[in-house]
Parts: structure tokens; sequence; C-alpha cells
């Protein structure tokens, strides 16, 4: 799997983030599995709020999201699969994996890179063969399923295979199995330092990229009102206990996994 070992005063705080969030994981997970995904300010546009409020852990991947967000008064460390799903697997290394998504050949290069993998499908007939047969996941007894698939897609995708294999840890991926497949390093350490992350991959996927960082971006913050509400609201109480992750108290101190449900009072109180 392979990885740089570093001093953490030395790491990105996006990268801490993202540890904490796989030590919650790797301690919540155990025995009974879990679902994980993340919102970007494009997804959270396409977010089936059923799905969401189904899913135990949302964490806030883009930095534009995070203005947002900061601009509503809730403050959010940012954290992302490219950056949390190889620690988690430091973390728990006998872990079997699964790995569904991508084009056909891309899970199974991924595969290749990682240790334990015990499943692997494309995201596109392959995914179809294992929502219409999912026996065959399922006897690959996967500790961790990772689901690189389309924004919105991969959560409905989590909540059904979810409910067939309980055990299981879903996590939602978008183009980590490509970026893992197709290169070593898709972001060098120095891109998340610098909050640079968007820009490289703009460059790199100018054509499938530049909608989201623009029309996208302004549709975003014209509804970001409403997104607010909605995101904090799929947990309210009585709820089913999603929690999202990377919260930071403003009385100074970290509370990471803090549940939406508290956020959601902080919004009523506000009357946003």
């Amino acid at each position: 799997m392979g990885s740089v070992r570093t001093k953490d005063s030395e790491l990105p705080m996006a990268w801490l983030a993202s540890n904490e969030l796989a030590q919650d994981i790797a301690t919540h997970s155990q025995g009974r599995g879990m679902g994980v995904t993340w919102l970007n300010h494009s997804s959270i546009l396409r977010g089936e709020w059923d799905c969401l409020s189904q899913i135990d852990r949302i964490g806030i991947d883009g930095t534009f999201l995070q203005l947002l967000l900061a601009v509503r008064g809730i403050r959010m460390r940012r954290t992302s699969a490219d950056m949390c799903i190889p620690q988690l697997l430091e973390i728990v290394p006998d872990a079997t994996i699964a790995l569904i998504g991508g084009p056909p050949g891309v899970a199974e290069m991924a595969g290749s890179r990682l240790n334990n993998v015990v499943f692997t499908a494309d995201g596109y007939r392959g995914l179809s063969t294992v929502l219409s047969d999912p026996s065959g996941l399922r006897e690959s007894l996967p500790n961790i399923v990772v689901l690189g698939l389309g924004a919105s897609l991969q959560d409905r995708v989590l909540v059904q295979l979810r409910g067939l294999i309980p055990e299981a840890t879903f996590i939602t991926a978008g183009g980590w199995l490509d970026q893992l497949a197709g290169r070593d390093l898709y972001f060098p350490p120095w891109v998340h330092a610098i909050r640079m992350g968007w820009m490289l991959r703009l460059i790199r996927e100018p054509r499938r990229l530049l909608r989201r960082y623009t029309l996208e971006a302004f549709k975003a913050t014209q509804m970001s009102s409403m997104l607010v509400r909605r995101l904090v609201h799929v947990s309210e109480p009585g709820g089913t206990g999603v929690s999202l992750h990377g919260r930071v108290n403003t009385t100074g101190g970290d509370e990471f996994s803090t549940p939406a449900n508290a956020l959601l009072c902080r919004e009523q109180s506000e009357k946003l």
C-alpha cells in the first residue's frame, strides 16, 4: 500500500482530521459495520437526503463547502476519502476489502496496490451484477467495502448494500479508485498543505470539473441557506444518529464526530 511517514506538525490539518475520522471508523465499526460518505459543494446539490439520513458519518470534502458552512456559523475541518481510507487501512491492516467502481479494470488495478482485497467490480456492468445478485460480494466476507461511484449514486448503493451486509463498513470514495489505479501519488503532499487540490484536479480533468468549479459553485452559493438547513436536518432529534465529522468547537477545542443534532439546535437558535 505504501505511505510516507512524517511528523504531525508537518502534516496539513485535513490529513490530521482524516486520521481522526479513520480512528473513529475503526473504533465504531468493529463487529457491526457502518456507513461513511463525504459531501462537497457539487454533491450536496444532488444530495439524496433520505439516503444521507441513513449514513453514520458525513465528512465535508471541499474548501468551498467549508466556506459556505462557515458563513452560516458552522466551522468544519475538511476530510476526504483519499486521505482517510489509506489511514484506515493502516489502522486495521488485516481487514478484508471489496472495491466497487470505475470503468472496467480500474477496481482490479487499484486492488493490486492494496492488501487483502477479496472482491472487485467495475461501476457499470459489474455494479449492476452486484445489485441484482449480491451473493458474490456477501460470500467474499469483506470487512470494508469501498464504493468509487458518482455522487448520489454511491450513497444510494451504500444504503442498499449495507442492508444486505450490515456487518461490513461501507465507505464512498468518489474518484479515489481511479486515482489509485492511475498513479502512485495523485495528490503530492504540498497540495493539501496549501489547499489547492481543486486546482490540480481542474488542470488534470478540465472537461469533467470546469462546470463544478464555476456554475455549480455559483448555484451552491445561491442555495447555501437551504442546503445548510437540510444538511443539519438529516440528524434532527429522534433521527438516525448521523454525525457530521470534523466540526470545530468555536470555544477553542476540536469536536470530531459531533452529532448533527447539535448543529441543528444551533441552526434553529440562529434562525438561518
